[in-house]
Parts: structure tokens; C-alpha cells; sequence
């Protein structure tokens, strides 16, 4: 992975889930923020970020995250091929 930054986060992780992604980064340097972040991104676009202290919650938040956008693109995809049937059956 290409060394991406936000915010003074080094992006570590990333997985594209529909049009855009969620990803986990890290802080490097030394202070009093929290040390982890993941966030949505689309289009280089940051947000929604959740800030964690600990490298094994983030990593959770991080699988967590994905798992909840990857089950909303699912539920998109049942109700469209619901829809289609159904007009299909007109």
C-alpha cells in the first residue's frame, strides 16, 4: 500500500466496500491524541472518523466498520431485486 496520510494518520489498512472505503490509520508521532483512527473515505474525502487508543479495538472498529457498509450495500441489493421481481410480475 502507497503511503497515504490524513490528519497526521498514515493510512495501514484499507477495503473498498461499494464506491468507497473504510480505512484504519495510525498515528506515528508521539502525543496526546488517540493513537488509531478508521474512517470512510470517498473520493479522498475523510469522515465519520472514530478515534481509539488501542492497535486491537481499532483493528475491531476497523473489521466492524466494514462488515456494517458491506451488510448495508447487501440490504441495497435485496431490496433492488425485490423491486425488479416484483415489477417483473406486473
Amino acid at each position: 500500500m502507497s503511503d497515504r496520510t490524513n490528519a497526521g494518520y498514515t493510512i495501514i489498512n484499507a477495503v473498498t466496500v461499494g464506491k468507497g472505503e473504510i480505512v484504519l490509520g495510525e498515528r506515528t508521532t508521539a502525543n496526546k491524541e488517540k493513537q488509531y483512527v478508521t474512517w470512510e473515505c470517498n473520493n479522498g474525502s475523510y469522515y465519520y472518523g472514530h478515534y481509539i487508543e488501542n492497535k486491537f479495538d481499532a483493528l475491531k472498529d476497523f473489521g466492524q466498520r466494514v462488515a456494517d457498509k458491506a451488510e448495508m450495500y447487501r440490504s441495497f441489493d435485496k431490496d433492488r431485486q425485490r423491486h425488479n421481481r416484483e415489477r417483473d410480475e406486473r
